[in-house]
């Protein structure tokens, strides 16, 4: 009797324990401006026809049009939003789009989508097709035998920039040789490469993201690293460590860039969160915010991200079937010299939901 009465009291403490961290714990340390870094403003989780995301894979913020594009890759579709979350359209395969996984635009209105499909002998092929600004298909750029690449870009001298983080090559082993980042022009040539190399051997790419400056950087989740070039593809710095711990990064698989602040934002797919770094020091990291859950400030293996006007980011919260979009609160800059934290910030305290970490 008096072990099973040692057993009860200890499971009322450990379940009154839980009641306390989840609904006070958070509301305490909220209360202290120094904690509040971001604040969750809204979510994006229907198309134009009032039906559900399936599988937000990508986001994409269009800085020319002020427009957001998702990837759903469950409903073969790419929906397009505009700033005030409104759906706009889908584009599918009404209009040649039938497996999409990443988009990216340029500078004059022209759309390109990387697409993924089965060739007749059964082998995974990549291809780009390239869409004018009526949505018209103008160009299909077919990608090289054997590679394995997830996204695209496209930067100011509208150059197409494909990360290739595998290749299937029997010949090459490892496959390091083909990794990096292939470089096409708009008429389809291929035009260049860009390989960067650690311990000399070239580093697999997964993301390639360029901002407003003409910086281009390249994401590697192999690595846990990020490398940063200018527009002409001189390397200028890099940053990130690989690990599963705060401040390091396990899987990271996109990058945003908020230019007005000089700040990358930096999706952990593994760790179900994001990091932030300030650029003006070369990296260094400041906080992270998120972890795993379904409310909001939370992610389930978060895939893309990106930035658009006034800082905002966007998340493709991808097993949460959602994006969610956050903004930094204003006044409270990035200069935590005394709190090392991650903390998102929503309007009704019990809902706070971050967590603070030293």
């Amino acid at each position: 009797m008096a072990v099973k009465s040692v057993t009860v009291i200890n499971r009322i403490f450990f379940f009154c324990s839980l009641l306390i961290f989840f609904f006070f714990a958070p509301y305490v340390y909220c209360q202290n401006g120094n904690f509040e870094v971001m604040k969750f403003i809204g979510i994006i989780n229907r198309d134009e026809e009032v039906k559900k995301i399936l599988h937000p894979f990508y986001v994409y913020f269009d800085k020319f049009r002020k427009e957001i594009y998702v990837v759903d890759s469950k409903g073969g579709r790419i929906l397009v939003y505009n700033e005030r979350y409104y759906p706009l359209f889908t584009l599918d395969n009404r209009i040649g789009i039938t497996n999409p996984i990443a988009v990216a635009t340029d500078n004059v209105g022209y759309v390109c989508v990387l697409q993924v499909f089965s060739s007749n002998n059964r082998e995974t092929r990549y291809k780009v097709t390239v869409f004018n600004r009526a949505l018209l298909a103008v160009r299909e750029i077919l990608l090289p035998h054997g590679i394995i690449t997830e996204r695209i870009a496209v930067d100011s001298k509208r150059r197409i920039l494909i990360p290739v983080y595998r290749i299937e090559n029997k010949g090459d082993k490892g496959g390091n040789g083909g990794c990096g980042v292939l470089i096409y022009n708009f008429k389809g040539d291929m035009i260049g490469e860009l390989k960067p190399e650690e311990d000399g051997k070239v580093v697999p790419i997964y993301q390639v993201k360029v901002d407003g400056k003409g910086r281009i950087f390249l994401v590697s989740i192999l690595a846990g690293r990020i490398f940063v070039y200018d527009s002409d593809m001189n390397f200028l710095f890099k940053f990130g460590e690989k690990g599963g711990v705060t401040g390091k990064l396990s899987n990271p698989k996109d990058i945003g860039i908020d230019e007005e602040r000089d700040v990358a934002y930096v999706v952990d797919y593994m760790r179900h969160s994001v990091s932030v770094y300030d650029l003006k020091e070369k990296g260094r990291w400041l906080f992270e915010f998120g972890g795993m859950g379904w409310v909001e400030g939370w992610f389930q293996f978060p895939s893309s991200l990106d930035v658009g006007d006034g800082g905002r980011v966007y998340v493709a919260d991808t097993f949460n079937s959602r994006i969610q979009v956050f903004e930094p609160l204003e006044g409270v800059g990035y200069d935590l010299t005394k709190t090392k934290n991650r903390v998102v910030y929503t309007d009704k305290w019990y809902r706070r939901y971050g967590y603070v970490v030293f």
